[in-house]
């Protein structure tokens, strides 16, 4: 897969209670190359809708409701960066735009 800029491949720290998980759905990839794979491309060749709604049926099972969404989570660990005095440029490295 292309990205289309640099910051579409980047290293990401994993929190050791989901590493397990990540290093399973690595080591075993998808047919699309994704961590998270998604059948559903719209008509621009974007997988953003289809994974939103994957990542939604998923918080849901997992006993979170219509106030956690995708960005409130992202939002979430901007706070606790700038919390633990992480410096800007990797808190963006890591968050991406």
């Amino acid at each position: 897969m292309a990205d289309k800029t640099e910051a579409g491949r980047r290293e990401v720290p994993v929190h050791s209670s989901i590493r397990a998980l990540i290093t399973r759905l690595r080591d075993n990839p998808s047919q699309d190359g994704y961590l998270i794979s998604t059948t559903a491309d719209n008509k621009c060749d974007e997988r953003s809708t289809a994974l939103g709604k994957k990542f939604g049926r998923l918080k849901t099972e997992l006993g979170f409701d219509e106030r956690w969404v995708f960005h409130s989570i992202r939002k979430t660990v901007a706070t606790l960066f700038e919390q633990a005095e992480c410096p800007e440029n990797i808190a963006a490295d890591i968050l991406g735009h």
